[in-house]
């Protein structure tokens, strides 16, 4: 018997009609044929044909291929296709003729079984006739299924074989197969698979290495079960595209004019075998086509993932890196702290770490720390220091540090130093409050005049006397707790003359001054200075921390917003309408002078102030609600906070804050009537004149570089409801609302006239000082709202 295996195609309609059209009508007698129809794993072989008198009339029974293809079954499978005479009994042991052949006409067949067949079945003329049909339909069926196709998707973990079974040797084998890119990420390169054929006897018929896909055709050496082996060498699992096409009909000629063919039925087979080849092309371009797709995206996919793992580590780097420099600052900061706990410590009170939170910043600059005897002398008495180059820097307010006598004695004095020049050559000794300048030889002195020598003098032990410089050099600052806050080296301890510098700062010795009264009356005698090195920087933890801005913030800020010019406006009370007025004609002004951007900086004080003075948070608080309400323009305002101590020293300090707003980035400086003055302890009169802060500024040396802006008296125009420039010519139509008169109607929660303030504002000053009478009756006050 020859099985005649087939695949086929949904889409060959007219291969499927043919079949059916042919075979299909005509029952085909049992005696002659047996149908085998295998699908997959399914067998139909118990599929009968229905109502075939020729089966009957030749004592078995018909079988129609109708049946089969009217169960629409999918797109591929086989059919086999013999014939079987049983009960021939001139067959001996050959039972089986090839349908392909006429059945009684067959050459295969012997003369004998020939004669057998004809005398033992006599069929009837209807069934001859209806045998040649179904034959010759057959005979086409095998000429234009000779050869087998399979496509298929293998997944290769190690070796993966596909068997496919080759009918005649000679047959070629053909196709193609390409390996499917997983995704390797870690590998740009492909890998590729050993692929391996092997014969029924095992040999090897062909072979690939190391190859991602390729084409291959050969000649079966034999008929029988061949195995196409995939293997993998890598870990990875790998898919391949497989085609194969067996071809059986070499010569397709030939085979027509045995099979009694015409030329057309030729045609279409080698039109068929041109179809299949270019299919299987196709299929294999696909397959590449895939492939490279595939490989392009895992390529793009790594592109992407290596580019983002390097920003990703470079950021990791920088924070790592980060974290290391402030490691090392942290370890800075523990061992200045290691060190403060070491040496002799001088506790600080509230307005001497203000001081130091001024020194620290650079407020104070060119100061790096507590004044030493000869910065302070200068302070003094002529408002400023002179420095190394000649030129003088404005310092109207000793900054001082004071310590009693037993602090003094714990620390040591220095009992020897010796005064030097430039180039380290002794001209003088220093014992205690002892000057004895040393004997110079005439030849020292050639060439050398007192005017050589510099203003400081650097202090340096005493070589010619021994054990000269006891004590100790540097000295830490503690707070209440006992926490360290900084270091002061290369101490300096002097005479702390209290009266003197009262009289100078003050201009009175009168008692009640307030800063006199909190921070000098009651300290020791002594004074010591040094450079000062914080050991963290000073912080209040009172939810006012972010207005506190640095100068080099703030000059960071200015020119962040494109400021051309800043303009610095202190001050220790609620904003009201008039300051308003004040600071918005003021910007107007420059704007007219020509500058773009002018920027207010709204620096309220926030040292030590008096008791009576609307404390800190409260101030904060009115001048945001000023913001919020419009009376001020944020965009072009910027509120921080001035850490200074508050001296109320008139002219002498309002020097001080115009010097500081330097250092802070102002070139403008607004100031007004009785700046930093007060009303004498004493008397019922102001303690300066109220003139004399704009006309000191105006001539202060060493600030040359801020121009002072003097602004009109504002008051509450009641023609207009609201503040506006006062007006001689009008006195009557103008009312002053003075500090007592506006503290008098916040405390009776009456409101001032319209456009005094704004309602914001104004509702804050009234809770502030509801919160007094709330304490003052017993009552807890309320904490302020942050």
């Amino acid at each position: 018997m020859r099985e005649i295996h087939a695949v086929i195609q949904e889409t060959d309609i007219c291969q499927l009609n043919m079949v059916k059209n042919s075979l299909g009508g005509h029952g085909i007698p049992a005696k002659f044929v047996q149908l085998h129809c295998k699908f997959l794993t399914c067998d139909f072989s118990s599929f009968e044909a229905s109502g075939s008198e020729a089966g009957e009339g030749a004592g078995g029974r018909g079988f129609s291929l109708t049946d089969l293809f009217e169960n629409n079954f999918p797109v591929n499978f086989e059919v086999d296709l013999s014939q079987t005479i049983p009960d021939s009994p001139n067959l001996e042991n050959a039972h089986e003729v090839d349908l392909n052949q006429t059945v009684l006409d067959s050459p295969d067949l012997g003369e004998s079984t020939r004669a057998s067949i004809a005398e033992s079945y006599h069929p009837l003329q209807e069934d001859e006739e209806e045998l040649r049909e179904a034959n010759d339909c057959l005979s086409f069926y095998t000429f234009s299924f000779v050869g087998e196709i399979s496509a298929l998707s293998v997944t290769v973990i190690d070796v993966e074989c596909v068997q496919e079974y080759v009918l005649y040797e000679g047959d070629t084998i053909s196709g193609n197969f390409v390996v499917v890119d997983h995704d390797i990420f870690w590998n740009s390169d492909h890998p590729g698979i050993d692929f391996t054929v092997t014969s029924p006897a095992g040999n090897v018929v062909h072979t690939m290495k190391g190859t991602a896909g390729d084409k291959f055709e050969f000649k079966a050496p034999k008929s029988g079960m061949f195995n196409f082996c995939f293997r993998n060498p890598h870990s990875s699992p790998e898919t391949v595209s497989f085609y194969i096409h067996i071809g059986h009909i070499t010569n397709e000629h030939d085979l027509a004019k045995d099979e009694h063919l015409d030329p057309i039925s030729v045609k279409i087979a080698e039109l068929r075998e041109a179809l299949e080849s270019v299919t299987a092309e196709q299929n294999y371009l696909k397959a590449r086509d895939s492939r490279h797709r595939h490989t392009n995206q895992s390529t793009r996919n790594r592109v992407i993932f290596y580019t983002v793992a390097e920003y990703l580590l470079l950021i990791l780097a920088s924070g790592l890196q980060a974290m290391y420099i402030r490691s090392l600052f942290k370890s800075q900061r523990e061992l200045k702290r290691e060190e403060a706990y070491k040496l002799p410590q001088i506790k600080v009170n509230k307005i001497d770490i203000e001081w130091v939170h001024v020194l620290s910043e650079g407020w104070a600059s060119p100061l790096k720390g507590f004044m030493r005897e000869n910065e302070y002398l200068q302070t003094l008495h002529f408002n400023c220091i002179r420095m190394d180059d000649g030129s003088f820097v404005n310092m109207s307010v000793p900054i001082v540090l004071a310590i009693d006598d037993l602090k003094k004695d714990e620390i040591g004095g220095v009992t020897s130093v010796a005064l030097v020049d430039d180039e380290n050559n002794p001209i003088a000794i220093l014992r205690g409050h002892e000057f004895k300048p040393r004997k110079q030889s005439l030849a020292e002195m050639q060439g050398k005049t007192p005017y050589n020598t510099p203003l400081w003098w650097r202090l340096s032990p005493d070589p010619t006397h021994s054990g000269s410089f006891s004590g100790e050099t540097s000295v830490a600052l503690v707070d209440d707790e006992n926490n360290p806050i900084a270091i002061l080296s290369d101490i300096e301890i002097y005479k702390h003359n209290k009266e003197e510098r009262i009289a100078r700062t003050w201009g009175t010795t009168a008692p009640g001054l307030p800063y006199v009264d909190e921070a000098i009356t009651h300290v020791g005698n002594w004074l010591i200075g040094g450079d000062l090195k914080v050991i963290d920087p000073v912080k209040y933890h009172d939810g006012l921390d972010r207005f506190r801005l640095s100068p080099a913030e703030l000059r960071d800020e200015f020119t962040r917003r494109n400021a051309d010019a800043v303009f610095a406006f202190q001050l220790r009370n609620p904003v009201h309408n008039g300051h308003a007025l004040l600071m918005t004609d003021t910007r107007r002004r420059l704007l007219e002078m020509g500058y773009k951007n002018p920027i207010l900086l709204l620096h309220p004080l926030g040292g030590y102030t008096k008791a009576d003075d609307v404390p800190l948070h409260w101030r904060m608080k009115q001048h945001e609600k000023v913001l919020e309400d419009g009376v001020l323009d944020p965009e072009t305002t910027v509120v921080s906070i001035f850490p200074s101590p508050m001296h109320y020293a008139g002219p002498t300090e309002v020097q001080w804050h115009a010097k500081a707003r330097i250092n802070a980035g102002a070139n403008f400086y607004i100031v007004g009537r009785d700046p930093a003055g007060m009303g004498h302890p004493l008397e019922k009169r102001d303690l300066y004149d109220a003139d004399h802060g704009k006309k000191v500024l105006s001539m202060a040396p060493g600030l040359e570089r801020l121009n002072i802006l003097p602004f009109r008296v504002a008051a509450y125009d009641k023609t207009k409801n609201g503040m506006a420039f006062f007006d001689p010519s009008r006195p009557q139509d103008f009312i002053f609302i003075s500090g007592t008169k506006m503290r008098t109607l916040a405390k009776n929660k009456e409101n001032p006239p319209d456009g005094f303030m704004c309602p914001g504002g104004w509702k804050v000053l009234v809770e502030y000082y509801d919160s007094l009478a709330s304490a003052e009756n017993g009552r807890v006050a309320e904490p302020v709202p942050s």
